[in-house]
């Protein structure tokens, strides 16, 4: 459970003990009291989760539409009480209390019509003649630099448009521009990635120049937007999913993805793989290969069989926080033929 939903159940216990006490100092029935409580508390947690994912431009629109909600209703309200019918002082509170709620309904209803044309961006206003995209995910550096979103567009597997924050971009650019050779060719990569992915997106690609006042970090400045859109953030970066599942945020992590796909394997399983380097531990004779998927196979003495294709038997799997380490023995003789899961 996140903290954001533990400092939810905890007010809400709070809020329903104090009205509760308050309800039965006030002499109500016990049971009144408690019902009372629950209702008002629940309430009061909803209406800040509604909130939450406001921003603080739609909250003062609303606020203002039911404000002039409220004045439209009174003076259509005062112009109806001028009728004797209406005159009389029984009748005026109706009068206001029906005029109110049904101008406001139709102010605030009206507003909720006009939402996607009122709260989009300057941008977003300039961009493909007055077309207003909405998006249902974000990408962020990791997953561009990553490169397999691609072929889970190619694939099909993720649907709708699709946005690239500018600020990303802007990030991607100093990676590629680093004077760090390593960080430079993952800049270059990440861009080589954009550019494929634009191929396979075409107009479901989204470069959106929304920005977040205030947040200098761009990790921040995606969970904000994502929050502030409702979009899921695709990603492969593990601390950017935790801090961003604790404000609510849907995350589709990549990594998480590939690791749900990978072929299962027990101990006893027979593999064949190539045996492509050296292991750690020496005494051991380790050779290393790996799977189809990525995943690292550690086989007890095939140090002298590196460069060739050897059955082995799996002796137990090891599951860490970035994947999966095989650890394996020989299977009888070396044989350069048969049925293979990776290499």
């Amino acid at each position: 459970m996140s903290w954001l939903k533990v400092r939810r159940v905890v007010v809400f216990i709070i809020l329903a003990g104090l009205i509760t006490f308050v309800g039965i100092k006030a002499r109500l029935p016990y049971y009144t009291s408690a019902l009372l409580a629950l209702l008002i508390s629940y309430s009061i947690i909803a209406l800040e989760r509604l909130l939450y994912h406001r921003t603080l431009r739609e909250v003062a629109v609303v606020l203002a539409t039911i404000v002039a909600g409220a004045l439209f209703g009174s003076f259509i309200g005062f112009l109806i009480i001028q009728f004797p019918t209406f005159r009389r002082p029984e009748m005026r509170g109706w009068v206001f209390l029906i005029t109110n709620t049904a101008s406001i309904y139709i102010f605030v209803a009206y507003i909720f019509s006009r939402k996607e044309e009122l709260f989009k961006s300057k941008a977003e206003r300039a961009a493909g003649k007055g077309e207003f995209k909405r998006y249902s995910k974000l990408v962020d550096t990791s997953a561009l630099i990553d490169g397999r979103i691609v072929d889970m567009i190619e694939l099909g597997f993720l649907e709708g448009n699709i946005a690239v924050p500018s600020f990303v971009l802007k990030e991607l650019q100093n990676i590629a521009d680093s004077k760090d050779p390593d960080k430079r060719e993952k800049g270059r990569r990440g861009i080589e990635m954009l550019d494929r992915l634009k191929e396979a997106l075409k107009d479901r690609l989204i470069i959106t120049h929304e920005d977040i006042p205030g947040k200098h970090d761009v990790d921040e400045k995606l969970i904000e937007l994502a929050r502030k859109t409702r979009a899921k953030l695709i990603t492969t970066d593990f601390n950017l999913k935790k801090i961003a599942e604790h404000q609510d945020v849907f995350v589709l992590n990549v990594n998480e993805l590939t690791e749900k796909l990978k072929l299962p394997l027990n101990s006893g399983d027979i593999i064949r793989i190539k045996i492509v380097r050296e292991g750690k531990e020496k005494e051991k004779k380790q050779g290393v290969g790996y799977l189809v998927d990525g995943t690292m196979v550690v086989v007890d003495g095939a140090l002298s069989l590196i460069g060739q294709e050897i059955d082995v038997v799996v002796h137990s799997v090891l599951q860490t926080e970035t994947g999966r380490i095989v650890f394996a023995r020989l299977k009888g003789d070396v044989r350069n033929e048969g049925f293979s899961y990776g290499q």
